[in-house]
């Protein structure tokens, strides 16, 4: 069964501008004010974010500085360290994942800072074992606000997040003994059927072997001052799924999808890299070839009454996760582009996907 609060906490400033843009890493220090016992262990922690490296833009009340935050390279550890420190284990034979899909400030005008500008924190639990059971998600939001230390209060608002999406947990946890045992292993079948790429949207493109992206298709506004990569290409993996009860079970239909955002996707008006076109493209590409995998996986799966939702779940943050460590493989392996050669290898090699 999955549960997913949502927590609001919004505080309303006027619109400010600000002046030059500075970099600040965030560096997670491992202490806690104080400790709280949960039935369970925190094992991992895992960032599945493909890019931790623009988080966003916060400002200082103490000058009219913006700063473009991004997390150490040792950001997952050191929040696993905090969140030791910060939880104590009664039963470190319950191991859980804890898994983070989304940590941004989300810039509502990405041309300059505003203070109501938004932190937004996802993440999933999951049991660990042979094949990890989906148990849970979290979801917050906060208006960042205007603050003497930015770079402090950002390692706060990841800390206080992280902290309260384990205590909601907790509770959930405690609700359900089932999630601390056993899981029933008999299956019981249900009707399912997989739509792929049903979209209808007009500034989106629907990653297709034979669709092309192009200059024109990069819409999003970028800062002059940016610190960011010089293109970014928004690509988006994702599914929904509906169940309708009917007198012979449950019909599950699932729509999963890949796509390129054109309002998100953006460059830079000057790219040294002249093949930064079919290197995104390649990416493009990729999407497209994960979106089939997903699309396949979903439909030879045998779903269980009471339990297709973390079923679904499982399969996609697999495939997400395989999606992500080859994306990064491609930007390595490549040079982000740079390296022809290599970019012609991985065209090709994705033919044989």
């Amino acid at each position: 069964m999955r549960f997913t609060p949502l927590i609001f906490c919004l505080f309303f400033s006027s619109m400010f501008s600000f002046g030059q843009n500075k970099h600040e890493i965030i560096q997670l220090t491992p202490k806690a004010d104080k400790q709280e016992s949960i039935p369970f262990k925190i094992s991992d922690i895992q960032f599945l974010v493909f890019n931790k490296d623009t988080l966003g833009k916060i400002a200082s009340s103490l000058n009219d500085l913006t700063y473009s935050i991004s997390l150490s390279k040792d950001f997952e550890s050191e929040l696993l360290m905090f969140t030791q420190n910060r939880f104590k284990s009664s039963n470190s034979e319950i191991e859980i994942i804890l898994k983070i899909q989304v940590l941004e400030i989300s810039n509502a005008n990405q041309s300059q800072f505003s203070p109501s500008d938004t932190f937004k924190f996802i993440c999933q639990f999951f049991k660990k074992g042979e094949e990890q059971e989906y148990l849970y998600e979290f979801k917050a939001r906060n208006s960042v606000g205007l603050f003497k230390n930015p770079n402090e209060i950002v390692e706060n608002y990841i800390k206080r997040a992280v902290t309260s999406s384990i205590q909601q947990f907790t509770k959930s946890y405690l609700k359900n003994p089932i999630w601390g045992g056993q899981s029933d292993d008999k299956e019981i079948k249900i009707k399912s059927k997989v739509i792929h790429n049903q979209i209808s949207e007009i500034d989106t493109i629907a990653c297709e072997k034979k669709s092309k992206i192009s200059l024109s298709d990069y819409k999003g506004k970028l800062s002059k001052d940016t610190l960011a990569s010089d293109v970014i290409s928004r690509l988006v993996l994702t599914y929904k799924a509906e169940s309708i009860e009917t007198s012979k079970g449950i019909e599950l239909t699932i729509y999963t999808k890949a796509f390129f955002d054109k309002n998100r996707s953006w460059k830079k008006q000057e790219i040294e890299n002249p093949n930064w076109l079919d290197y995104q493209q390649a990416h493009f590409d990729l999407c497209t070839i994960y979106g089939y995998k997903l699309k396949d996986s979903m439909s030879i799966h045998q779903y269980s009454i009471g339990e297709f939702k973390s079923e679904l779940n499982g399969i996609f943050n697999k495939i997400y996760a395989d999606y992500i460590s080859t994306r990064k493989l491609l930007a390595d392996e490549t040079n982000e582009g740079k390296d022809s050669i290599k970019l012609l290898e991985w065209k090709r090699k994705m033919e044989d996907f």
